[in-house]
């Protein structure tokens, strides 16, 4: 067996007589996840990604079966790229590498998709590079290439119990193994980022019941400048009550890049920022190796960001036509209608207006089971979608929302994601919505759970922190190198986006009273980011 290490291209030859894998994987309390992936595949043939726990994307060359086969974790966490040469399959953790290794264009479709957000996992920047779609497997034979999802969250049974409580305590044990697993390793000081909302709390209270007398840092971001996106208060309460070391990480950035639009190598989409870089400093000055987030929650859990709980689910989605006119004014290229529904939560409030208006008059759409829309038909009435509808989105989309916020390791700290676990995937989509909303409150049995063990101010809690004054300020401070990036190629160029609507939308966003930029302005900058750092 040759082991393949992170950041490299590994190339498989048809016809090998013996086992070659490309392992990227973090897998809590496993010393060797080479040697313990290639067993269980071993053991369990291409059902082998079902038996893991933890962050994965591999690949195997099967001289037995002569077959490649490779897969990916359920959220996306590992990334893993593919491509064609003649017979051989070309495998990295980075398309643009693999581009750069065969000389791929660039895909022009994908890249004006991008322009609007979110990043879809099904494609990447570049022709023939193909990337591993989360929770799916590939493989590729003499008869082709299969691609299959082995997550399957839309034949998921309900599950029903008799009242709340019961719930909680199914919820209790599934929080308990995560977060043991994830901490099953860690010889060092124990971090964690502490925010003032119930995921990272959550986080906190159960990883100090398993170590009640160890000491705890916890790593909280301040913004003095901006008292509504303050959480200070909330993670004093809970610092106080779990007896946790709590951190002040003052956030510096970029003069150059406003916050969030930091661009990936693949891509535009940001894999840290800068208020977690301030996090990483301070963990990494004091003795960290591994830092655990809250990360998922809101997917997860339902919480106030996700579409499942946004006015969006109560309009009636846009028909074809009223999609185009918004796209024509937006002043760019957008042909995918779903897009919308996902970038809704971020749009800024001129942009919600205007969505209403053009739809206020729409023929109604409806969702198809593969996830996509459907115009012309009755949809739903107003509220909150079934089950179904959510487990068929996961099925079609993967889980897009979770990309931008999946981070690995920066300077030498770990990032873990107790959250991002599949069995509390599954105990969510096998839940009814109606138990996770109590009123305003959100997330409620996560509240039910821990009401005698987390500060009453954050279990009281109804709203997040509001952070477009930041974005607003960012805009203004970098507002020189903003106007003319979105003047010059290669947006203009490819015609991915108008110069002068582009332009127009900053303007209006740089005014001293104007609207903070919506997600719809800040992805198509860091669009143009992306873009011009690749064609440099």
């Amino acid at each position: 067996m040759t082991p393949l290490h992170d950041n490299d291209i590994t190339r498989f030859t048809p016809g090998e007589a013996t086992i070659r894998c490309y392992v990227d994987a973090d897998l809590p309390g496993v010393d060797e996840p080479i040697q313990a992936i290639v067993s269980t595949y071993h053991k369990h043939g291409e059902a082998t990604p079902g038996q893991l726990d933890g962050e994965f994307a591999f690949a195997l060359w099967d001289p037995a079966a002569t077959c490649l086969f490779a897969a990916s974790d359920v959220f996306g966490l590992r990334r893993l790229y593919w491509a064609r040469q003649k017979d051989d399959v070309l495998i990295g953790p980075s398309a643009a590498r693999l581009a750069a290794a065969l000389g791929a264009e660039l895909d022009l479709e994908t890249i004006r998709l991008w322009a609007l957000g979110p990043i879809w996992p099904q494609r990447s920047a570049f022709l023939g590079i193909h990337p591993l779609p989360p929770g799916y497997s590939l493989r590729i034979d003499a008869k082709g290439e299969h691609l299959q999802p082995w997550w399957r969250p839309e034949q998921l049974p309900p599950l029903r119990y008799r009242n709340i409580d019961d719930y909680a305590a199914h919820l209790s044990e599934l929080l308990d193994t995560t977060v043991a697993r994830n901490l099953a390793d860690i010889d060092g000081p124990l971090a964690l980022e502490l925010s003032g909302g119930m995921d990272t709390t959550t986080i906190a209270s159960l990883v100090r019941d398993r170590h009640p007398d160890r000491p705890i840092h916890a790593y909280t971001r301040r913004f003095p400048m901006h008292p509504e996106a303050e959480e200070v208060h909330f993670a004093q309460d809970t610092a106080n009550r779990l007896n946790l070391r709590l951190h002040d990480c003052h956030p510096l950035g970029s003069p150059e890049i406003p916050l969030g639009l930091e661009t990936a190598e693949d891509g535009p989409w940001c894999l840290h920022d800068r208020m977690v870089s301030a996090g990483i400093r301070a963990a990494h000055a004091d003795g960290c190796r591994v830092l655990l987030t809250g990360n998922g929650g809101d997917e997860l859990f339902f919480g106030t960001t996700l579409a499942w709980t946004h006015p969006m689910l109560r309009l009636h989605l846009p028909t074809w036509r009223a999609v185009n006119r918004l796209r024509r004014q937006m002043g760019v290229d957008l042909p995918h209608l779903l897009v919308y529904v996902f970038l809704y939560p971020f749009l800024s409030t001129h942009q919600i207006s205007r969505l209403r208006h053009l739809t206020r008059r729409a023929t109604t759409a409806s969702w198809a089971m593969d996830g996509t829309i459907v115009p012309g038909r009755t949809s739903r009435p107003a509220g909150t979608p079934n089950q179904r509808q959510l487990r068929a989105l996961w099925a079609s989309a993967g889980t897009p929302w979770l990309l931008n916020v999946a981070r690995r390791e920066v300077d030498g700290i770990r990032f873990r994601h107790p959250l991002f676990d599949r069995s509390l995937a599954e105990f969510v989509l096998r839940t009814p919505a109606e138990i996770w909303r109590k009123a305003e409150l959100s997330k409620w049995p996560i509240r039910r759970l821990f009401r005698d063990r987390l500060p009453a101010t954050v279990l009281q809690r109804r709203d997040k922190s509001d952070f477009q004054p930041i974005y607003h300020a960012d805009f203004r401070r970098c507002a020189t190198s903003l106007r003319r990036l979105v003047q010059e190629a290669p947006l203009a160029d490819l015609r991915i986006a108008d110069p002068a609507k582009l332009s127009q939308a900053l303007e209006a966003s740089l005014a001293p009273e104007g609207p903070p930029p919506g997600a719809a302005l800040r992805t198509t900058i860091a669009t143009a980011v992306w873009l011009r750092q690749y064609c440099d």
